[in-house]
């Protein structure tokens, strides 16, 4: 993620930055580019009730499907808050 946020920043500010550059060469510079690219395309389609759909994205291409349950939201004290957090993801 954290490549993928630097990434983000030097197209948002147009080449005035290259806060990249240091991680181009590492082996997860690519993963970052597929995470960058999945969100702009999950972004550009966000409607209520959808807002989920980049974590499964996410999850789909770091292998960890299975991982997390996603959980409707309810009272605060149905569940341990070690167990949900409070974006609704419940972690197995």
């Amino acid at each position: 993620m954290g490549g993928a946020f630097r990434i983000f920043c030097d197209e948002l500010l147009g080449g005035a930055t290259d806060f990249a550059a240091r991680w181009r060469t590492q082996p997860t510079f690519e993963l970052s580019l597929k995470l960058l690219r999945q969100w702009e395309a999950s972004a550009a389609q966000l409607q209520p009730g959808n807002h989920y759909t980049p974590v499964d994205g996410f999850a789909t291409l770091l292998g960890l499907e299975g991982l997390y349950t996603l959980q409707s939201p309810g009272p605060a004290h149905s569940c341990p808050s070690s167990l949900v957090d409070p974006w609704g993801l419940a972690w197995n």
